[in-house]
């Protein structure tokens, strides 16, 4: 059982492109390298880890749609582990399809689409628990739930898109990052992973939910900002510009022949 940790921590550490924020890096991410590594030798795809993952999480997201308010502490344990497990899933299909040199654009492509709909599922039925046990009128329950949805994802697509475009690297040096310390520890507030964490817990207490779901959007969306700032000044330096190409002279004897 040790060596097979051992050997879940080297695969992690081979394969994860990027380092986490603080709860999945101790939590989700070696949860996902043990998944990870138990099918390394076995026939499941990363796609096929991938959607169940979706599974998982919509698993949870129905029991939160179903559950009374304030839900009792077995429901909550309940939705906590399979919302766990669900990110967990989420970061072992990278990590098998890394590790075995399957990565391909489409899994890629399928891991953001499931990302979105994962993301939607639960503040869906998050924001729908919280109009059950405050009784929201349908207009409030809209608009909320359309402000933190937004804020959500928001942070997943600009995380996209960032390490598509500019790369996983971080934007300032380690001797910036470290007089930076504490500042950069409020990014850790924006993990997924701790986000329903938290939630999870708030379903037995509705108050600590409806403020864990008014905060997170602010802080992603906060946390998106600081990051242009901080790579803005990478912008310039990646474009390329791109010269004119001389034309061939069959070319520019067929444009004269069209003047």
């Amino acid at each position: 059982m040790t060596a097979f940790l051992r050997e879940a921590h080297a695969l992690r550490l081979r394969s994860e492109r990027s380092q986490a924020r603080l709860w999945s890096r101790h939590i989700n991410r070696p949860l996902g390298a043990i998944i990870a590594q138990g099918l390394l030798t076995t026939r499941v795809s990363p796609n096929s880890v991938s959607i169940a993952g979706l599974i998982v999480n919509l698993a949870g997201a129905a029991l939160v749609l179903a559950a009374p308010a304030p839900a009792p502490v077995l429901l909550v344990v309940v939705v906590f582990v399979i919302w766990q497990l669900a990110l967990a899933l989420d970061n072992a299909d990278g990590l098998l399809a890394r590790a075995r040199g399957e990565s391909s654009p489409f899994g890629a492509w399928l891991d953001q689409i499931l990302d979105f709909v994962n993301h939607t599922a639960v503040i869906v039925s998050l924001t729908a628990f919280v109009a059950r046990a405050f009784a929201f009128r349908a207009a409030g329950l809209s608009v909320f739930t359309a402000l933190v949805l937004a804020g959500s994802l928001i942070g997943l697509f600009a995380s996209a898109q960032r390490n598509a475009l500019l790369g996983t690297e971080p934007a300032l040096r380690s001797a910036a990052q470290a007089r930076l310390r504490i500042p950069f520890m409020a990014l850790h507030l924006t993990d997924f992973g701790l986000f329903l964490g938290a939630a999870s817990i708030g379903l037995a207490w509705p108050p600590f939910l409806l403020v864990a779901l008014a905060l997170y959007p602010i802080l992603v969306t906060g946390s998106v900002a600081v990051q242009v700032v901080m790579n803005w000044p990478r912008g310039g330096s990646r474009v390329q510009r791109r010269r004119p190409q001389p034309q061939s002279p069959v070319k520019r004897d067929r444009q004269s022949l069209l003047k």
